[in-house]
């Protein structure tokens, strides 16, 4: 196009001088030659003047094409240059282009002169095309303007382009991008309980939260099968089946039965083990309540654990060798008190002083024993008994002992490992059978759910349910009443009083079994007392011992994490049996105010988290651990907190155990009884 241009120029620089005026086009160096300088005088003719020439530039664009002129002529105007796409404006002579040469002018001086060219206000043509080459639009546009862009018609996705399109000076192609839209999909249940949340591509399926088919079916309170927007789900689930897990020792049993129809009652298998009769389902290692069956209008999933009775001893007890053995377990009077300890006799020819000795049992499940020799029953059975000389390694005394309600005896091999079984027969008020059991001669079984009768409330069992030498018929007890608590499971809620090792959750602290205590056997505590006399069953035990209801620990009462120790794999008590008080009372860190406060709140966490469960509360009973007027301050509050969240109140301040105590303030068995009589006779009042 500029090649053009110049060929123009110079066509017309060449006719220019051939006819003495200025013309662009290309030159004939024969015809017309085009000096390089100016003319001088000829000798011939030395009075002829000096014409001068000027050189004269046009300039289009960046190329430049000179010619020259003589002093005092015109510039003839040259033919119009031409650029495609813009339209000549004319010369100017300055490249601002701010002034116009004029042609009419003669010429006295050299000049470049530049081309002015605007654009011409043409248009192009924008085409819009998908990774396919398909045309989906096309769009004209004015030269130099900015293209309005592809509208997306194309539904569930959005496009995208990657040029920019504010400039358009020719015709152009687009390629369009699509990528589906995403869409939020949130599945919650009737609570409104988010249960999953989900991105999901236009026109696809969400996918459910998952669920347990087998025990459950779903309803779904719209479609979400083609997604074409934000959408929220409502999962209403309907149990049909619960589950059933079984365990043995921590291994989990295959049995006949993996879940239970809902709205129907379940009956239990009763799984075999060599060696061992089975004594029931549990829900825990710690609660005495016992499952034969499932109730239909249970709905929770199920963990059972499995409790026998061993009938022939699977680990034997070996007596290591040992330089001397104890023969004798002496129950001797306590230093500081009137209480007794149970201690072995070291030997004769054996170096004396206990203390000079490293002492351990062999299973502490059975019984502990200290560093000054003084063994405490965990429960009844046999283990071995060994006191290691700490300066005299070949010094070793040992024996196999015998742990029982009545005491703590040497033993033999052949004794331990030598199983007797006794049976127990329960039968109710007209000697219908209730239950058959069997248990370890001397040992103990689990009370039964006495049979109800019109008329009649239960009032305990003719005989105890532990030391049991014999095979023994028990027989439920009952008078002319009511009593509303028969067959309900108990948690207790109480400190070091109400604890009992092995019937506590793991972790927490306990007093009982006690060295100096004769509190031998977890029946002989108050709240076993008062569970068996109601013909109730244990729940749980959720006593630890030094805990206050008030205090600043994360064991005080009032907590939620402690009190959550009453619900068990979703299941909850019947009855919450509250005996807490006696360190706060006795405390000089916890105010009344503050009792007053962490009272309110253990009740309604209780609340919170057992609201089918029945709360009773307990007053304190008279004792030497507070004072008296500490013991009337404090049952106040109690008092006023039964009444305010109406909950039915055992009083036991009549109640005296200051005359029978191990220590400071825990009781004996005769305490115990004291306590458990008095909380019997308020609640079947």
């Amino acid at each position: 196009m500029i090649k053009n241009i110049f060929k123009l120029i110079f066509t017309l620089v060449l006719t220019f001088v051939l006819s003495f005026s200025f013309a662009c086009g290309e030159k004939d160096d024969e015809k017309n030659p085009t000096p390089d300088v100016p003319v001088e005088p000829t000798p011939e003719n030395p009075d002829d003047p000096v014409i001068k020439e000027y050189s004269i530039k046009f300039i289009v664009d960046n190329n430049t094409q000179e010619v020259l002129i003589k002093e005092n002529e015109k510039l003839t105007k040259p033919v119009d240059p031409t650029k495609e796409g813009y339209k000549f404006v004319g010369w100017f002579v300055d490249s601002e282009y701010t002034s116009e040469f004029d042609f009419n002018i003669v010429i006295d001086k050299e000049y470049s002169l530049y081309a002015k060219f605007e654009k011409i206000n043409n248009t192009h043509t924008v085409t819009y095309i998908d990774e396919d080459g398909n045309i989906l639009a096309t769009e004209i546009v004015e030269d130099g303007k900015a293209a309005k862009g592809y509208e997306n018609t194309k539904e569930g996705y959005e496009s995208f382009i990657d040029i920019a399109l504010d400039n358009i000076t020719e015709d152009t192609t687009v390629t369009v991008y699509f990528d589906k839209i995403i869409y939020k999909v949130t599945f919650v249940d009737e609570e409104n309980k988010t249960l999953k949340k989900i991105d999901v591509f236009y026109g696809e399926a969400a996918q459910a939260p998952d669920y347990d088919s087998e025990l459950y079916k779903v309803e779904y309170d719209k479609d979400f099968s083609v997604i074409k927007e934000n959408l929220t789900v409502v999962c209403k689930y309907t149990k049909i089946y619960g589950s059933l897990k079984f365990f043995d020792n921590g291994k989990e049993l295959k049995l006949n039965i993996s879940k239970y129809e809902i709205g129907k009652e379940t009956v239990l298998p009763v799984p075999s083990k060599p060696g061992h009769v089975f004594i029931g389902w549990f829900l825990s290692g710690i609660s005495l309540t016992n499952y034969t069956k499932i109730d239909a209008d249970s709905t929770i999933d199920y963990r059972f654990y499995a409790r026998y009775v061993e009938t022939e001893r699977q680990d034997m007890i070996k007596l290591p060798e040992a330089k001397y053995h104890f023969g004798v377990i002496n129950k001797n009077k306590h230093s500081t008190a009137d209480f007794y300890v149970y201690q072995p006799q070291i030997p004769a020819g054996a170096p004396i002083g206990v203390t000079n000795y490293d002492w351990s049992t062999s299973d502490s499940k059975v019984a502990t024993v200290s560093a000054y020799s003084t063994i405490t029953i965990a429960s009844n059975g046999f283990c071995i008994l060994t006191a290691k000389h700490k300066t005299d390694p070949n010094v070793v005394i040992n024996a196999i002992i015998q742990t029982t309600s009545d005491g703590i005896f040497v033993s033999s091999e052949e004794a331990a490992n030598t199983i007797e079984t006794v049976d127990v027969k329960f039968v109710g008020k007209n000697d219908e059978i209730i239950a058959e059991t069997t248990c370890i001669k001397g040992g103990q079984v689990i009370y039964p759910v006495p049979i109800s009768y019109e008329g009649y409330k239960f009032v305990g069992w003719d005989k105890p349910n532990f030391n049991i030498l014999e095979n023994t018929t028990i027989k439920a007890t009952y008078e002319l009443g009511e009593n509303n608590y028969a067959g309900k499971s108990f948690a207790i809620i109480g400190d070091s009083i109400s604890t009992y090792k092995e019937y506590i959750p793991n972790g927490f602290a306990s007093f009982y079994p006690y060295p100096t205590a004769d509190v031998n056997n977890v029946n002989q505590t108050w709240w076993m007392q008062v569970i068996n006399k109601l013909g109730s069953t244990l729940f749980v035990n959720n006593s630890y011992s030094g805990t206050c209801v008030a205090d600043s620990s994360s064991h005080a009462t009032k907590n939620l994490s402690r009190l959550n120790h009453c619900v068990i794999g979703g299941e909850t008590p019947d009855v919450i049996l509250v005996f807490m008080g006696a360190n706060d009372c006795a405390s000089q860190y916890v105010t009344e105010t503050a009792f007053n406060q962490g009272y309110t709140l253990m009740l309604n966490n209780l609340k919170k988290i057992c609201p089918d469960s029945e709360i009773i509360l307990c007053t304190l009973p008279g004792t030497k651990y507070y004072s008296e007027a500490a013991q009337q301050s404090f049952n106040k509050i109690i008092i006023e907190h039964a009444e305010k969240f109406a909950l039915k109140l055992v009083d036991c301040s009549s109640a005296y155990i200051g005359n029978n105590l191990v220590d400071s303030a825990h009781p004996d068995t005769a305490g115990m009884t004291i306590v458990a009589e008095k909380m019997i006779e308020e609640l079947l009042k």
